[in-house]
């Protein structure tokens, strides 16, 4: 359930969800949710704007593998 995925996010019991700007902040409207409590962090994708959102608890080791990953994973 999205709702409970996005609770889990901001209390830091996950790390991240992959989403679109505009798909992540009508769904955290529509739950009545802090929209601001989550930063945009990583594009996965270019086709659909598709970014991986992070709680701001998340650690910065975490970023900073995921980023490498997703580098690693880019094709030309």
């Amino acid at each position: 359930n999205n709702e409970l995925n996005f609770r889990k996010l901001i209390a830091k019991r996950i790390d991240f969800i992959v989403g679109t700007d505009i798909n992540l902040s009508y769904q955290f409207k529509l739950y009545n949710l802090n929209y601001s409590l989550i930063e945009r962090s990583l594009l996965v994708s270019d086709k659909g704007s598709h970014y991986l959102a992070l709680s701001k608890k998340t650690a910065n080791s975490i970023y900073e593998k995921l980023t490498k990953t997703l580098k690693l994973q880019r094709f030309p």
